[in-house]
């Protein structure tokens, strides 16, 4: 059970190492700006990967625990029947969403294969590879979440 609980949030883990990975870029780039007077060549590029992948890839996880914001004020104003509504559009509507956004990740990823960041030369698919991945996964998360919202709603009905 262990194993399948941290393979279940390997992206929570990879999504901390890059905010780490971050931070400590940050501030060795702040620290060698004050004592040296220059910069690591690059850093700001790096940083910048390194935050495309924390957020995108801990997107699942995100999702998984319902950290996105909601409207539940306004919704739980309704009668049951229309929040049951609301609440499966709004799940078949991020299933659909998410998909369209991986889609358009995987093709402009395709579009700029060749492309490369200016001081360090790294390739843009770095950049738009966490942007695939974690778009996939919440589809897949959306698609769960979907399923057992469906299975649930039956029984409620």
């Amino acid at each position: 059970m262990r194993l399948k609980q941290i393979l279940s949030n390997m992206d929570l883990y990879f999504g901390v190492i890059f905010l780490y990975s971050l931070i400590i870029l940050i501030v060795m780039d702040v620290s060698t700006r004050a004592l040296s007077l220059s910069p690591f060549i690059g850093t700001i590029e790096v940083v910048r990967c390194c935050l495309i992948w924390c957020v995108f890839i801990s997107l699942r996880y995100t999702t998984k625990e319902g950290g996105h914001i909601k409207m539940d004020d306004i919704l739980s104003r309704f009668p049951r029947k229309v929040q049951i509504f609301f609440e499966l559009i709004w799940h078949v509507t991020a299933v659909g969403v998410f998909g369209v956004v991986s889609f358009s990740a995987v093709i402009a990823t395709i579009r700029n294969r060749y492309g490369v960041t200016e001081a360090l030369g790294i390739p843009f698919w770095i950049f738009f590879l966490p942007t695939i991945i974690g778009f996939i996964l919440v589809t897949l998360e959306s698609l769960v979440i979907l399923v057992r919202y469906i299975k649930k709603m039956k029984t409620v009905c």
